[in-house]
């Protein structure tokens, strides 16, 4: 993430990070806001060197970040909300999980991996089967989505630290929620509150 420092006032700044934490969070927010970065795409930029020197791809296995232990989590049916809809057959669930430059060697394993079984992954309080705008094959397809877009950083995350030696930990949240509801609540708040 990018702001423009004259936004803040802190270009001058001898130490940037220390003035930026002195800014009251209401500006902060605002300057983030504008910038863009509060989208779900943002991802950090690397910088000067100052903060950010490298991508995580790079530095996580050099062992280059805080040695500080960890308590990383993810919520129970992570990404239904996001899953992918109107996946109704096999050869649209492997063409929805090449869309994400996976070979298709890869993808064969992974459609092994996702069977179609009403029965097995996420949500797990979904125990029919949806209409085809939705995706008859939804569970599968909201499955083998969030495991690649959440699961599988948070346990690499996880494994990175223990092999470099650093404590760290992971738990998964699991609010119940009603029956109907098939995207996963992502706070404390139980789900028949109006915040999901």
């Amino acid at each position: 993430m990018r702001i423009s420092p004259p936004l803040l006032g802190c270009s001058s700044s001898a130490d940037k990070l220390a003035c930026l934490r002195k800014v009251p969070f209401v500006e902060l927010n605002a300057a983030i806001v504008s910038s863009g970065a509060s989208t779900l795409s943002s991802v950090p930029v690397v910088d000067d060197g100052e903060i950010v020197q490298d991508v995580n791809s790079n530095l996580l296995p050099a062992c280059k970040f805080a040695k500080r232990p960890l308590l990383i989590s993810s919520n129970a049916d992570k990404d239904t909300l996001f899953a992918p809809s109107g996946i109704n057959t096999d050869a649209q669930l492997a063409a929805s999980i090449q869309s994400t430059g996976t070979d298709a060697n890869t993808t064969s394993i992974l459609m092994a991996l996702y069977p179609d079984i009403l029965s097995l992954g996420i949500p797990s309080c979904l125990t029919y089967r949806l209409n085809n705008v939705t995706g008859i094959q939804y569970k599968g397809a909201a499955t083998s989505y969030g495991d690649y877009t959440f699961l599988a950083g948070r346990r690499l995350r996880n494994q990175v630290r223990y092999d470099c030696g650093v404590d760290s930990y992971a738990y998964q949240f699991d609010a119940p929620r009603q029956q109907s509801k098939l995207s996963a609540p992502h706070s404390i708040f139980d789900s028949r509150d109006s915040y999901f």
